[in-house]
């Protein structure tokens, strides 16, 4: 799931920029497991000096979490 947040953001010329070339994982949750063949969406907001993220699967978030500046 976190590979499918890196893609986003490497779509995303200015929050890639904003996060530099090694970015962190600040925190990360998974609240609900993604099944095979389940079509995943990632939707990404700045939050601070970092860039949050959640995974969803239809209209239930599979997972959420921060990345900020490595």
């Amino acid at each position: 799931l976190l590979s499918l947040v890196m893609q986003a953001v490497a779509r995303q010329p200015v929050l890639l920029q904003q996060l530099g070339p090694a970015p962190v994982i600040d925190s990360v949750k998974f609240t609900a497991p993604a099944g095979p063949g389940a079509r995943l969406q990632v939707q990404l907001a700045e939050q601070g000096r970092g860039l949050g993220f959640e995974v969803l699967d239809g209209t239930r978030t599979v997972a959420r979490g921060k990345l900020v500046p490595g």
